[in-house]
């Protein structure tokens, strides 16, 4: 059994979001929100298949564009 929900929003982290949240590939759900993150999205994280929704909103320290790689990704809440 993998882990299919990672609930991590409004948990005061800072720094970036760890590229290793990609090897999570049974992940569903990913909550980052309202958080202190910096830096951008890593492309790592578009190698989440099964992700469904993505939570990462609120983190004013998150820079740059969307990867490219998640135009694959079929999301149902993108925030």
């Amino acid at each position: 059994m993998s882990l299919r929900v990672l609930l991590l929003g409004k948990n005061k982290l800072s720094g970036s979001i760890p590229p290793e949240l990609g090897d999570l590939g049974g992940l569903r759900v990913l909550a980052l929100m309202e958080n202190a993150l910096t830096g951008s999205i890593p492309p790592e994280v578009a190698g989440l298949t099964k992700l469904e929704e993505l939570y990462i909103q609120d983190n004013q320290g998150l820079t740059g564009s969307i990867p490219q790689e998640f135009v694959n990704l079929r999301l149902d809440e993108f925030w």
